[in-house]
């Protein structure tokens, strides 16, 4: 997982000691695009050659504002609630509530970035539809 399309190639999360920098760096991003709905974001955040694995989005800056801005346009109701960032060296995860339109129960989402050198260069994702019952007596959040 860790030795994908961003180079350089490692076996392990990179960058330990940036843990604390990255995910505040995600954090922002995460809030300034995903809760505030800025495409912004990519500007400031984001790396030229980022690399998106949700084969809905394309690679790179203006294909990702692209898909981004068509999905905040389809979902102009949508509501974005963070409820954990974890983070350990180049890698930042964000476990958030997705709410396309009031009333409804919405997705778990989670978000992994890849960090490198102040930028994000990396980014798959992980949806389930929260459901109405849990089987097991754990929440979705």
């Amino acid at each position: 997982m860790f030795s994908t399309l961003s180079r350089p190639q490692v076996e392990v999360p990179g960058e330990r000691w940036f843990t604390a920098y990255n995910k505040k760096l995600v954090t922002e991003f995460v809030d300034q695009l995903m809760v505030r709905k800025d495409l912004a974001a990519f500007d400031t955040y984001v790396a030229p050659e980022y690399h998106q694995h949700n084969p809905n989005i394309p690679d790179g800056v203006v294909g990702a504002k692209a898909g981004l801005s068509a999905y905040l346009e389809k979902f102009p109701q949508l509501s974005v609630e963070p409820k954990r960032v974890i983070a350990e060296g180049d890698l930042v995860a964000v476990h958030s509530h997705y709410v396309d339109a009031p009333g409804e129960r919405g997705r778990a989402v989670l978000d992994l970035f890849r960090v490198r050198d102040g930028k994000i260069v990396e980014h798959w994702d992980a949806v389930q539809d929260v459901p109405e019952t849990s089987a097991n007596g754990n929440t979705m959040f």
